[in-house]
């Protein structure tokens, strides 16, 4: 009978480090009877490095599974853009421009990237750079939050209250409520 040997298994969010495991198992067995994914896709790495980097289960693996998708895929932005997060968390702030600009060249109309890269500037109190990395998110799109968020964080990193205030202002009288695609940082 089973139920003579309770078996005491943690939830998988407790035991991210099975998930290479499973995903490799499900894939074996999924290719008997589906067509096979690529052994080794980029997005797989990139995904497997957010799991951990927001799974808090060690930013050495994150970075280990960005720096594999990186080989995959060298000009996956996303790719490049998930290591830039990892290394600002561990507050390794000039690898993280360096990469977030390199995201940003790569795709330059990518609102996630430029969001972040302005984000890390005005961190790193760098706020003539920040300040046109928002104004440029402003410029992609002006009836999206995003742009307004990050150029109202510049100012107020500033100290600049009137300024924060007059961006929320615009940013109240050009997007419509419900818009579109807001990224929060």
């Amino acid at each position: 009978r089973i139920s003579a040997f309770p078996i005491q298994l943690p939830a998988l969010r407790e035991r991210l480090d099975d998930l290479p495991m499973l995903v490799e198992s499900f894939i074996r067995r999924g290719g008997r009877t589906r067509a096979t994914l690529p052994a080794a896709p980029a997005d797989s790495h990139t995904a497997l490095g957010t799991t951990r980097e927001h799974g808090k289960t060690g930013y050495p693996r994150a970075l280990d599974a960005d720096a594999t998708a990186g080989r995959l895929a060298h000009n996956d932005a996303g790719a490049i853009g998930q290591k830039a997060l990892v290394e600002r968390r561990q507050g390794k702030w000039d690898d993280a421009l360096t990469d977030f600009r390199k995201a940003v060249l790569i795709e330059p109309r990518s609102v996630y990237e430029i969001q972040n890269l302005s984000e890390t500037l005005a961190l790193t109190r760098k706020f003539d750079a920040a300040d046109s990395a928002a104004h440029s998110l402003i410029a992609l799109d002006p009836t999206s939050p995003n742009g307004y968020v990050a150029l109202a964080g510049v100012y107020l990193g500033e100290g600049n209250i009137p300024q924060t205030v007059g961006t929320l202002r615009d940013m109240a009288a050009n997007v419509s409520a419900g818009a579109g695609d807001f990224h929060p940082l």
